[in-house]
């Protein structure tokens, strides 16, 4: 599948304006954004976009700045290439944990040394919302626990988990070089992960102690119900992905189907959550 990158430069470059634009490119189907000084970038699958809706984005944006845009597809042999040719820095989560490319070295003297190369999916561990998803997977009791990562992008938290001492971890995107991804990173990492192609409908009459969904906030709310099926009595739903002015339609989403907030991080406006089945 080829993405479509759409790069914004927004001239004042706070970190507000950013945060709206990407509610707002949420809500028109983007799923993965990274900010930079000076913009934001945005990917959705080069067939569901549609220029129209970007431009009026950028006509009634609300704020009072200079916001222009440029787009590009990122074919699977290009974002191949550029992974490779790039350098990658080595991310430490806290203490414990440390995330680097096959062709770099991490600092070492962690306990979860993770390898990844994304080859056309996302989740590296540089956006906030994995970031804080990875940190939650640390103090979460994971050990012999069945774990599901909802939208596993190169599988990075899945991996995790089951360094972590996961009796099983399933992993499921709706993007199938996502599949592929997290296999292969599976295997770089030496870890046994069940990589399915598919999205919220598989999970029919399946049952897991830990859900972790790191995807979008309509997402998130649309298969609420799902998850909270899912899950065991006591399980723990992880999520993240949504800006911290969507908090209220997520906690009451989950609270209609027997979920309790259990915990919150923010980072850059970004939002991960933790949720109790009572």
């Amino acid at each position: 599948m080829d993405y479509e990158e759409v790069d914004f430069s927004v001239e004042s470059d706070t970190e507000t304006e950013k945060d709206i634009l990407s509610a707002m490119l949420g809500e028109a189907g983007y799923e993965t954004f990274e900010s930079y000084d000076g913009g934001l970038r945005a990917y959705c699958p080069t067939v569901s976009f549609d220029e129209e809706k970007v431009k009026r984005i950028v006509s009634d944006f609300p704020m009072k700045t200079s916001l222009s845009y440029r787009h590009r597809t990122v074919k699977t042999e290009d974002w191949n290439r550029e992974w490779e040719e790039e350098s990658f820095t080595p991310i430490r989560i806290g203490e414990e944990c440390e995330i680097h490319s096959p062709q770099g070295e991490g600092c070492g003297g962690v306990k979860y040394d993770i390898v990844v190369s994304p080859r056309l999916a996302f989740g590296s561990g540089h956006h906030e919302t994995t970031r804080s998803m990875l940190e939650y997977i640390l103090e979460t009791d994971i050990e012999g626990k069945s774990v599901l990562d909802m939208g596993s992008g190169t599988g990075v938290l899945g991996i995790l988990a089951a360094k972590r001492g996961a009796e099983s971890v399933t992993s499921i995107d709706i993007d199938d070089w996502a599949v592929a991804n997290t296999k292969e990173n599976a295997e770089l990492n030496s870890v046994e992960i069940e990589a399915e192609l598919g999205d919220a409908t598989k999970l029919n009459g399946r049952r897991f102690d830990i859900i972790m969904a790191n995807i979008n906030r309509n997402i998130l709310l649309r298969d609420m119900a799902s998850y909270a099926e899912s899950l065991k009595e006591g399980g723990v739903l992880l999520t993240s992905g949504f800006l911290k002015e969507d908090i209220g339609q997520i906690t009451s989403g989950a609270a209609m189907h027997g979920l309790e907030e259990n915990g919150l991080k923010e980072s850059g406006g970004w939002v991960a959550m933790k949720f109790i089945k009572s």
